[in-house]
């Protein structure tokens, strides 16, 4: 049960680790005031559109990203 419940443990670490490496690209992305970043002003419309995300989503990736910019210590999950 132990050996169990630390590789659970691990794989729950790696997602996150995953999720967080993710979350990071598209707040990049997203957000970023370089030119040829702005297609992907395109990709947040689609995904609003899609209901994959919605207003409440893109808010809080886009407040974290402000956040990250200020404080410059990396986003927790």
């Amino acid at each position: 049960m132990k050996e169990e419940n630390s590789k659970l443990k691990e794989l729950l670490k790696a997602w996150q680790e995953f999720w967080k490496k993710i979350l990071e690209f598209l707040q990049d992305k997203f957000f970023s005031s370089k030119k040829e970043d702005k297609i992907y002003e395109q990709v947040i419309d689609e995904l609003l559109d899609r209901n994959i995300l919605n207003k409440d989503d893109i808010d809080e990736i886009q407040n974290g990203y402000y956040s990250n910019e200020k404080d410059n210590d990396g986003y927790e999950l």
